[in-house]
């Protein structure tokens, strides 16, 4: 008899009735094939939990399905586990910022309901599976900070609902195939700083017509830019800098209605700046640094709201137009070594919070104009070898905000404004090369 009361208080017992479901067991095979440090998934260990639902860096839906898994940033290290992808409702995994290495295996593709994936930052090298696109509801892909090689496959031109691609900062040295042109769900595609074999951009991106970001710099780009990039009626960011692109800026560029940033420095752009830029009414922020432009600065691209303008290291002539001072959003104006001549907008930074004005090394002349400083925001003033003359404007003793004045190889002269002296940020005055009268401030005497 009391034999019979302990077998039926230990078949009673909950430590002994509840038990781990499936997926509790996937999660605990995959932990098996990692590698994991101080315990950090102590909790996966805990088979007295019926389900996984409170384990860390997991979500379940209201039926206590697994949908998410995120263990970023967990220190993690082995190669990708496959186990995860039993987890029939799981649709978002991270594993970002870890120690994940190997290669990816073909069949990542069975987690077939994933829409969102994130390996960013691991270890992974090899090439990108060709299984990849069969995961038809993968909506945003981050492979990036990785040592993928190889090129990008064409049977990524399959994805069937991506919408964002980023597969920058690896050690792809193939090609950027055209294919990409199919994905036509996609809004953000980020291939920066590969060494990709050198190619043109694939004007097959021009087919996607839904992009708002494209990211190309740094990827070991020749040849002009592709027309058909500035027919992408979406198109927020542009970014072709650091290649070796030739050739004009297309004029049909200014057909870009959506477009906020476009990053062009560091190529070998040739020909003038396109003028007609009255269609677009969005802010821009416009780089096209460090190349080979001529010609002189269109009235009509300083009449736009500009946040920022940097044309500096170019071969471009003539004056900087007086429209540019109707740029209520002005921050930033680089125009430094080119042979830009005449005066200064008599009201340029009058109306803008400008922080940063550099034109030096150029051809400027007249006098600084008053109100650089009207906002109290202006930062750097960058004025060196021009023919700049008359006297330091007063206003910018009063500005507070100055961390950097140079002013050196000039024509200025008069007196420097004391309270110029005393401006409590400001970690650099070049002054040199000037007419300057009057005694330099105890402030900063044997300092200049």
């Amino acid at each position: 008899m009391l034999l019979f009361f302990l077998s039926l208080f230990l078949s009673s017992s909950p430590l002994l009735t509840l038990s781990l479901n499936q997926e509790g067991l996937y999660l605990q095979r995959a932990k098996q094939g990692l590698s994991v440090p101080n315990n950090f998934l102590s909790s996966w260990d805990n088979s007295r939990d019926d389900t996984p639902c409170h384990w860390h860096g997991i979500t379940c839906d209201s039926a206590n399905r697994v949908i998410s898994i995120d263990l970023s940033q967990s220190q993690l290290s082995g190669p990708f586990p496959l186990f995860f992808c039993r987890l029939q409702y799981l649709t978002s995994l991270s594993l970002q910022d870890n120690f994940i290495n190997s290669t990816l295996p073909d069949q990542v593709s069975t987690c077939q309901s994933l829409t969102e994936l994130n390996l960013s930052s691991n270890w992974i090298v090899g090439k990108f599976p060709d299984s990849l696109s069969q995961l038809k509801n993968l909506k945003h892909l981050d492979l990036s900070a990785n040592n993928f090689s190889g090129g990008i496959p064409p049977s990524f031109g399959h994805f069937a609902s991506l919408e964002t691609l980023y597969l920058m900062a690896n050690l792809l040295d193939g090609t950027i195939s055209g294919a990409l042109g199919n994905i036509s769900t996609l809004k953000e595609l980020l291939l920066a700083f590969n060494p990709f074999s050198p190619g043109p951009i694939p004007s097959e991106l021009g087919n996607l017509t839904n992009l708002e970001y494209l990211w190309l710099s740094d990827c070991n780009r020749v040849g002009p830019i592709p027309e058909s990039l500035t027919r992408l009626p979406k198109l927020n960011n542009l970014d072709l800098s650091l290649n070796r692109l030739t050739g004009p800026i297309p004029s049909s560029i200014t057909e870009l209605r959506s477009i906020e940033q476009i990053e062009l420095y560091n190529n070998s752009l040739s020909g003038e700046l396109p003028v007609k830029w009255h269609n677009m009414t969005t802010l821009l922020r416009l780089d096209a640094s460090t190349n080979e432009l001529t010609g002189t600065i269109p009235p009509e691209l300083c009449e736009l709201q500009l946040e920022s303008l940097n044309l500096f290291e170019n071969r471009l002539e003539g004056t900087l137009p007086e429209s540019i001072s109707g740029s209520i959003n002005l921050k930033e104006l680089k125009l430094f070594n080119n042979k830009l001549s005449g005066h200064l907008p008599s009201q340029l930074g009058t109306n803008s919070a400008l922080q940063v004005l550099d034109v030096s090394y150029n051809q400027f002349s007249g006098e600084i104009p008053e109100g650089l400083c009207s906002n109290g925001s202006l930062e750097d003033l960058v004025l060196i070898n021009n023919s700049f003359s008359g006297q330091i404007p007063e206003s910018l003793g009063k500005c507070q905000s100055l961390r950097r004045v140079r002013l050196k190889h000039n024509l200025l002269s008069g007196t420097v404004p004391e309270k110029f002296w005393g401006l409590p940020y400001v970690s650099l005055f070049e002054l040199v090369d000037n007419s300057f009268t009057g005694q330099i401030s105890k402030l900063v005497s044997g300092a200049i």
